[in-house]
């Protein structure tokens, strides 16, 4: 795992997230903060796509809003003030209550 890199990432899945909560929690310096937003961003444009894509499915959209929430909460807390322990937590928390498998 090397944190002074921007992960590319293509696809979200349960393994990505949980990958991501582990490169959050191992994040220390400003430069890691402002790469883990980026990979952030990436994952929530990823489960936004994927959730105009289920417009006739209302709780799979339901599903992904909360899980694009919870990315976003993370991001949040990354940002001026990083807490990155409280970010991987929210992260975790999502995982956990999502119910479905998670292949974006």
């Amino acid at each position: 795992m090397d944190l002074d890199d921007i992960c590319d990432i293509e696809a979200v899945s349960r393994r990505t997230l949980e990958a991501m909560t582990e490169r959050i929690r191992a994040s220390r310096s400003e430069e890691h903060f402002i790469y883990r937003e980026a990979e952030l961003d990436q994952i929530w444009r990823i489960i936004g796509a994927r959730a105009e894509e289920k417009r006739r499915d209302s709780q799979a959209r339901r599903d992904l809003a909360a899980l694009q929430k919870a990315v976003h909460q993370a991001h949040d807390l990354i940002g001026l003030n990083p807490q990155p322990i409280a970010a991987a937590g929210v992260l975790r928390q999502a995982l956990a209550s999502f119910d479905g498998e998670i292949d974006l």
